[in-house]
């Protein structure tokens, strides 16, 4: 199977309760990227030529 979508959740720190989230429980679990581990990833897509979206959240 073939994807070419990408999400990135920037961060797991909101306690709203958004109704368009797919993660709206309101649950603060604490993990947000650093620039580091964001450039990492950004930097592995660069190398998949099969994505053509990506989405940005957090």
């Amino acid at each position: 199977m073939e994807f070419n979508h990408l999400a990135i959740l920037l961060t797991e720190n909101c306690n709203a309760h958004c109704k368009m989230c797919c993660d709206s429980r309101g649950v603060v679990r604490g993990k947000t990227l650093t620039e580091n581990e964001l450039d990492k990833i950004l930097n592995n897509i660069k190398e998949c030529e099969q994505i053509t979206d990506i989405g940005i959240t957090g």
